[in-house]
């Protein structure tokens, strides 16, 4: 996706703006959360072990403080 002389403008365009557009969503991934999806899918189980401990930590920080809340709410029904 380099650009060379030998391409046309309109492939230069093209190659310039996908470049540009490729940086930015690169630039606004969130690492954290695509860690912790893969944590989550039994497809990929082998997460790097540096970095275990860390998404581990993140999950249950994002998780209800007290388990209770979300036995009462199934246990109404």
């Amino acid at each position: 996706m380099e650009v060379s002389g030998e391409d046309p403008v309109y492939v230069e365009r093209f190659k310039t703006a996908f470049h540009k557009a490729l940086s930015e969503q690169q630039a606004n991934i969130n690492n954290g959360l695509l860690k912790i999806a893969s944590a989550l899918d039994p497809h990929f189980k082998d997460l790097p072990r540096g970095g275990r401990e860390e998404v581990w930590t993140n999950l249950e920080a994002l998780l209800p403080q007290s388990p209770q809340k979300s036995q009462q709410r199934g246990g109404g029904t």
